[in-house]
């Protein structure tokens, strides 16, 4: 029996399916193969559906290293981040290479405009993607402040997506300028925010936010804590009430346990990373003596936004706070120093 050639436009291979010329998602290999093919209709057909489909066999992170490689020197890596995921959504198929490429350029909104007019996303899809490019544009900002971080430096692809997600119908100015922190500070650093902090978060309003921007003004660190110092005083002299730290403690950034201490049993003076920002503690124990400060502690996500912009207790309300100390341990040496944010300090 005579052998027969396969025709032009029914390409196959030994142990394989036939497969439709239309919707094709196969292996790269195969594409490439078939893509070399001596019949014309194939190399026509082929082309532009291994140059759509690459991106379907590529993970989060891949696109974001391509994209990354073709970063124009005006660009940050926010926009490695904003090209990832607008790709990843919304042109994993069904996109001419054209559309990438504008990723690649930056043109975001122009590609989202285009894809709306082709009706391939809807006016939802398109009011979420903007409200998460104006959050980015804040973040870009912000992110020029910030530590650079390493090129091709792997990126957390699943951090992102669960912040686009999120972020989605934030269109208040307050919120997005929040939002645009945090995003700055994770590309710059990984893990800077945890998912858990994002998942807080988007349950905040523009009044909680208010809120906490205010009790966040009267806050004092340790280390990388923050906490509402527990004396009736320094309510009087801050005006925090404790009806607002019960109702931070419910969106889960505060405790609201009135029992909670923080104690020093320390043997020799030394200087305490318990600051403002410009202010510290320092104190003096005698051997086997110690003290406690009573407070109303951050959780680890408060503690995280509350550093955001790290606008704690004024100096004033600080040398009240170890005015108070002092006079409630009077058997012990507290005073302040100067604190210059790097782990050195000045006796005032």
């Amino acid at each position: 029996m005579q052998r027969k050639e396969a025709m032009p436009g029914c390409i196959c291979a030994r142990n394989e399916q036939y497969f439709k010329c239309i919707g094709w998602i196969v292996g790269k290999k195969s594409l490439l193969k078939l893509y070399h093919t001596k019949y014309k209709v194939a190399n026509r057909i082929i082309r532009p559906i291994y140059e759509l489909n690459w991106r379907m066999l590529m993970s989060g992170n891949e696109i974001m290293k391509i994209i990354e490689s073709n970063l124009p020197i005006t660009k940050t890596e926010v926009n490695v981040v904003i090209g990832g995921i607008i790709t990843a959504i919304f042109l994993r198929r069904n996109t001419a290479t054209s559309e990438f490429e504008k990723i690649k350029a930056g043109e975001f909104k122009t590609v989202l405009e285009d894809l709306l007019q082709s009706g391939k996303i809807t006016y939802t899809e398109l009011y979420k993607a903007n409200n998460f490019l104006d959050i980015a544009k804040l973040a870009d900002q912000y992110y020029e402040k910030l530590p650079r971080r390493k090129r091709f430096d792997e990126y957390d692809f699943d951090w992102f997506m669960r912040f686009y997600e999120s972020v989605g119908n934030i269109s208040n100015e307050k919120m997005q300028d929040i939002w645009g922190r945090i995003l700055a500070g994770e590309i710059s650093h990984s893990n800077t925010f945890s998912l858990h902090t994002i998942d807080v978060l988007k349950n905040f309003g523009k009044d909680d936010a208010i809120l906490f921007e205010k009790i966040c003004a009267h806050a004092i660190c340790y280390g990388n804590m923050c906490f509402i110092p527990n004396y009736e005083e320094y309510f009087d002299e801050s005006g925090v009430d404790y009806s607002e730290i019960m109702h931070l403690s419910e969106l889960g950034v505060i405790y609201d346990n009135g029992m909670i201490s923080l104690c020093f049993d320390d043997q020799k003076e030394e200087e305490l990373p318990v600051h403002n920002g410009h202010l510290m503690m320092i104190h003096a124990l005698s051997k086997g003596k110690s003290f406690e400060i009573p407070q109303y502690p951050y959780t680890t996500v408060g503690s995280e936004l509350a550093f955001l912009k790290k606008n704690f207790a004024s100096d004033v309300e600080f040398e009240k706070f170890i005015q108070i100390l002092q006079g409630r341990n009077p058997e012990f040496k507290i005073d302040i120093s100067t604190f210059n944010g790097n782990g050195i300090y000045n006796c005032m």
